[in-house]
């Protein structure tokens, strides 16, 4: 499996899991552990994917979500939020940098003012009785949707990195047959291996400047 097609993957994965998080919150005011150690263990490969899998980084990921955990361990002591809400933010936090992870507390914040409006007005014209019980989970699994650059900036990188992988004879036969196939690009995913990743990239000019980058240093 090619870096490219990992860090997509690793992206699908992530957002089924946040999914099905979002769905047992609302359903039995749940997050399961299973999903949560899912996703922890997600972020590892979506860290070599996308090229971060420094030592540096790799501490500066932990870190980030010893952090989170430790902050939300507070909330959750004072009962702001469930223990399940605690480990998701943890989880999440491992696949952002942490500047990034601020920006997800305060989406998720944004969102989940919504989300308690919403289930207080619920709790109020179905006449229950006792406090409302808010999915938190929702507006956390609902967070990287409201920033997702992040994520996919790491996906990038990871096309990016194919490309660079190209040498001058790779492009230059890519673009001759690609004269002689003009418009199917069927065939260059068909015929072309590795140098196939960016074959619609460079119909559309979007890898021009990476290939002229190889190209230009003889890689």
């Amino acid at each position: 499996m090619t870096s490219e097609t990992l860090a997509y993957a690793t992206l699908g994965g992530l957002a089924i899991a946040l999914l099905i998080s979002i769905y047992t919150d609302i359903r039995y005011r749940l997050i399961f552990n299973k999903v949560n150690i899912a996703i922890a263990i997600g972020a590892p490969l979506f860290w070599l994917a996308s090229g971060g899998f420094s030592l540096a980084d790799i501490g500066l990921h932990l870190l980030t979500a010893a952090i989170t955990f430790y902050v939300f361990a507070v909330a959750f002591h004072f009962g702001a939020m469930g223990g399940g809400d605690v480990k998701l933010f943890a989880a999440l936090a491992l696949w952002f940098h942490w500047v990034e992870v601020i920006r997800l507390i305060l989406y998720a914040s944004i969102i989940g003012a919504a989300v308690t409006l919403i289930f207080l007005a619920i709790h109020t014209w179905k006449r229950r009785e006792g406090r409302a019980r808010i999915p938190y989970g929702v507006a956390i699994a609902l967070s990287p949707s409201a920033h997702t650059d992040g994520l996919f900036d790491g996906a990038e990188n990871a096309v990016a990195n194919v490309v660079a992988d190209f040498d001058a004879h790779d492009i230059s036969i890519l673009q001759e047959w690609r004269g002689h196939f003009a418009g199917r690009d069927f065939f260059d995913h068909a015929h072309f291996g590795k140098t196939a990743v960016a074959a619609s990239a460079i119909g559309h000019g979007t890898a021009r400047p990476a290939i002229g980058i190889a190209v230009g240093h003889g890689a």
